[in-house]
């Protein structure tokens, strides 16, 4: 659990440009961001069709919600 809060202060969620920091942070950085968008759209994949039009999502928006 310490590990983790550690790590996850180093990281920069919202994924600025920040050339001073060090490569190695940017990179981990755009990972995380991936990695949470891959779990996101993922999870909207995965629901219903009846619980999308809960949130007020079509099936097709949950497909192109991701798509950039």
């Amino acid at each position: 659990m310490t590990t983790k809060a550690q790590t996850t202060a180093r990281i920069n969620p919202t994924l600025q440009i920040d050339s001073s920091r060090p490569f190695l942070l940017r990179l981990l950085d755009a990972l995380v961001a991936w990695d949470a968008r891959h779990r996101d759209a993922h999870k909207l994949r995965n629901m219903t069709d009846e619980r999308l039009a809960d949130m007020g999502m079509t099936r097709s928006d949950a497909e192109n919600a991701f798509r950039r």
